[in-house]
C-alpha cells in the first residue's frame, strides 16, 4: 500500500511540473504566438495614431492614451493585436454611433 502510495505521488508531482514546463504554444494544441486573426498586429505608435479622434472628441488625453496601450503590452515589445469591430467603420449605424479611432486590443504574445 506505501509503494502505490509513494508512486501516485510521484507521478502526480511529475504530471504538474510537465504541465508547468510545457511551451504555451503546445498547450491544447493551440498556438498562441502572435495575433489570431481577425486580428492584426500594430505598433503602439500606429495603434495612437489612429486613435487619434479618441483623443480630440476629449476621451483621452495623449498621455492617458499611451498609458492605457503601454499597460496593455504585457511584454514590452511595442506592438499589440486589433481588430476594428464589425460595423464600426461606417456605414454609420442606426442609433448614429459612428466609432472611429475606436479598436479592440489584445497584447500579441510574442515570447
Amino acid at each position: 500500500m506505501r509503494a502505490l502510495t509513494r508512486f501516485i505521488t510521484t507521478t502526480a508531482t511529475v504530471a504538474a511540473l510537465g504541465a508547468t514546463w510545457t511551451p504555451t504554444a503546445l498547450a491544447e494544441g493551440k498556438a498562441t504566438l502572435g495575433c489570431s486573426p481577425p486580428f492584426a498586429r500594430a505598433t503602439v505608435a500606429y495603434i495612437e495614431e489612429i486613435s487619434q479622434p479618441l483623443i480630440t472628441a476629449g476621451y483621452f488625453t495623449q498621455d492617458s492614451l499611451h498609458a492605457l496601450l503601454t499597460s496593455l503590452d504585457h511584454n514590452g515589445n511595442s506592438s499589440l493585436c486589433y481588430a476594428v469591430p464589425p460595423g464600426w467603420d461606417g456605414p454609420p449605424a442606426t442609433n448614429g454611433a459612428h466609432r472611429q479611432g475606436y479598436v479592440n486590443l489584445v497584447d500579441d504574445k510574442i515570447v
